[in-house]
């Protein structure tokens, strides 16, 4: 009795590992269409990135600073972070808007995606926002950037992730 347990056990777990990512994978769907509050959080984050793109990590970090609520310890260390990406790897020549999550429809908290284009490789970043008041500032809730797994990182299927670069990369001539 107890080998008829154990195995259904293991057939319930497996079904569940197996069956649930697939069916899961369509809300982690990445959205590129740009509402007015997209618009906006893409501006803050597109200014963050202007700086860091001319090799100006201090004057990049300080508009960071200005939207991401965070003591003098956690910049310090997002500070070194950013210096050894940068030694790593470059500044980036570029950047690009990959894409967002929201929580159904709210538009007053957002996980927006972009990749950064450096000489070795491209880094894929994620900013969370949350606006407090509806009619008040952004701020920075969380960023965070990988290298090594990006759509692991974007938490999306490879051949999505391909879709959504093809079409961002398409001129309007070749649409």
């Amino acid at each position: 009795m107890k080998t008829k347990a154990f195995y259904l056990t293991c057939y319930l777990v497996f079904s569940a590992l197996f069956f649930f990512p697939f069916s899961s994978n369509a809300e982690e769907k990445l959205l590129t269409e740009k509402t007015p509050a997209i618009g906006e959080v893409v501006a803050l984050v597109d200014s963050f990135f202007g700086p860091l793109e001319k090799s100006n990590a201090t004057d990049s970090l300080k508009i960071l600073f200005d939207i991401l609520p965070v003591g003098n310890d956690t910049q310090e260390s997002i500070k070194q972070d950013v210096q050894i990406l940068t030694d790593k790897l470059g500044y980036p020549s570029s950047h690009e808007f990959i894409g967002y999550k929201g929580l159904g429809n709210c538009q007053r908290y957002l996980l927006v995606y972009f990749l950064s284009y450096h000489d070795k490789m491209p880094v894929a970043w994620e900013f969370t926002f949350y606006r407090p008041k509806a009619d008040g500032k952004w701020q920075m809730n969380l960023f965070r950037f990988n290298s090594d797994e990006i759509f692991e990182f974007f938490g999306i299927p490879k051949i999505q992730f391909e879709s959504i670069l093809h079409t961002l990369t398409q001129t309007p001539s070749n649409k």
